[in-house]
């Protein structure tokens, strides 16, 4: 077991190497973004670890997106009815 700052550990397990953290809760697995040697870790780096956290984030981005533009679109919709309504305004002169 080796041992990094912060409380990181690295450990040999069945030929893979994993990366432990300690914290309040115990140890828990993380997915560094930079390998042993330097070099950038893409597969953590873009997914997360894991696919299924690629797909969580995907779909918690696209419900963002949705909602902004449901926002854009009420807000597009208004500025056209209160146009409307100050173009069809008959003032009466008494």
């Amino acid at each position: 077991m080796e041992k990094k700052e912060n409380g990181i550990y690295r450990i040999a397990l069945n030929g893979a190497e994993v990366t432990l953290k300690k914290d309040f809760m115990g140890f828990r697995v993380v997915y560094p973004i930079r390998n042993v040697d330097g070099s950038i870790n893409w597969k953590n780096l873009l997914l997360g670890g894991s696919w299924y956290r690629l797909a969580i984030t995907i779909f918690l981005l696209f419900v963002i997106f949705g909602f902004f533009q449901e926002y854009v679109n009420h807000l597009n919709l208004l500025t056209k009815c209160l146009t409307a309504l100050n173009d069809s305004v008959i003032i009466f002169n008494p």
